[in-house]
């Protein structure tokens, strides 16, 4: 099969998910990816995208220019995300060559931004989160008032906006069952069907190293960008934290991932914090520590940061938020509870290291029994072939009107 891929950034180890499939796929598929560029750092991340696959069509996508079309698009009626994402130069790439395809693969609501003509080849859109249903998440959650204001602005677009996406594409997929039941409440009576593939790990990439732990070293992985994660630093830090240090003083917190805002950079240095930034290999990082935390406040889908963590043997303490796409509990390695209980938690685990062992080799046995890519990309490709039927089905039909 011939898949084409349209990305509205970088498939890479941070955007783990169009990446892994691609992967994935390349190994009995001819895949192609065309992608925004909107910066040095994913730039960067081409050439290893370009190692995994047939071929990369990278579209340039100024940040500046991008900006000012979510501007303008506070006058209309699309959301900002979408605005921001268009392209008219992915536009041109993708009716170019997409009638050499057997299906095109659409990333995310941004993905989605861009309208062109399918040229008849069937499409199958992986909206990976509901975003409306984020955004109503969100809106619970301390924040600016001039952001509340425009986060509230944009949720009704959004609403809107996954609805004229699930009517425009016939196949969609999601990762997890709350995403997809908040999708099936928004969806429009013209059978579009709504299929559940979670997020995998690299299980050979991430796994467990032969190294010494520290014993009181907690570790919070993730793009700290992302405003779910930046939400989860702040709340970790000044609600748990504290709680932490008074009784292991000694203890080391590291906020390790890339683009961290300003007050998640103030941090390091501080109270036996310290803020990595972007780095090269996530896995030195996750192999050292004696535990991973995952105290989001909201958020949708499978977070990666907690499968990979598992995949290292890492053992996990998180929110029910951060664990809502995962059928887990204590006997697969997690420990989820809520934000009062996590200071209690996460001294336990640091106390008694033989207990953590356990719990981390429960996560490694979990994640290798149900978080595979190579079982995720299988159910992919059944969704693919669901929908080539019915553009076969359709070119069938119409023959044979013809005749």
């Amino acid at each position: 099969m011939r898949v084409l891929f349209i990305v509205p950034y970088v498939p890479s180890r941070i955007r783990v998910r169009p990446f892994e499939f691609i992967r994935t796929l390349t190994q009995h598929h001819h895949v192609e990816v065309v992608c925004l560029v909107s910066n040095d750092d994913e730039a960067a991340d081409l050439p290893a995208l370009e190692a995994v696959c047939a071929r990369v069509h990278p579209i340039p996508h100024p940040p500046m220019r991008a900006m000012l079309q979510a501007i303008r698009a506070g006058a209309a009626s699309q959301p900002f995300q979408a605005a921001y994402a268009t392209s008219s130069g992915l536009k041109r790439a993708v009716e170019r060559i997409i009638t050499h395809f057997d299906v095109v693969h659409i990333e995310h609501l941004r993905g989605a931004a861009t309208p062109f003509e399918t040229g008849g080849v069937p499409v199958v859109w992986d909206a990976v989160d509901c975003i409306s249903l984020l955004l109503a998440e969100m809106a619970r959650a301390p924040q600016k008032a001039h952001v509340r204001a425009i986060r509230a602005i944009d949720a009704s677009r959004i609403r809107r906006y996954e609805v004229q996406l699930l009517q425009r594409f016939s196949h969609t997929v999601v990762t997890s069952a709350r995403d997809a039941a908040a999708l099936w409440d928004l969806r429009p009576d013209n059978g579009t069907t709504i299929t559940i593939i979670p997020n995998g790990v690299d299980l050979a990439y991430f796994h467990p190293q032969p190294v010494d732990r520290a014993p009181h070293k907690v570790i919070f992985t993730g793009k700290m960008s992302y405003h779910a994660n930046h939400a989860a630093v702040l709340s970790f830090v000044t609600h748990v934290w504290p709680t932490i240090l008074a009784e292991v003083p000694d203890a080391e917190f590291m906020i390790v991932g890339s683009n961290p805002p300003r007050d998640i950079c103030k941090l390091n240095g501080n109270a036996g914090i310290t803020v990595t930034g972007r780095v090269p290999d996530l896995r030195p990082y996750l192999a050292r520590a004696a535990v991973a935390v995952a105290p989001l406040v909201y958020g949708v889908g499978n977070p990666n940061k907690v499968l990979e963590a598992m995949a290292m043997a890492v053992p996990v303490v998180a929110t029910p938020p951060a664990v809502t796409g995962i059928c887990a509990g204590v006997e697969d390695g997690i420990l989820t509870v809520e934000r009062d209980e996590m200071a209690s938690t996460l001294l336990d685990v640091l106390q008694h290291p033989v207990r953590a062992a356990q719990l981390g080799q429960h996560g490694r046995r979990y994640v290798e029994m149900h978080h595979t890519w190579s079982r995720a990309a299988r159910q992919l490709e059944g969704v693919y072939r669901a929908a080539d039927s019915g553009w076969a089905m359709e070119l069938q039909t119409a023959a044979l009107a013809a005749d």
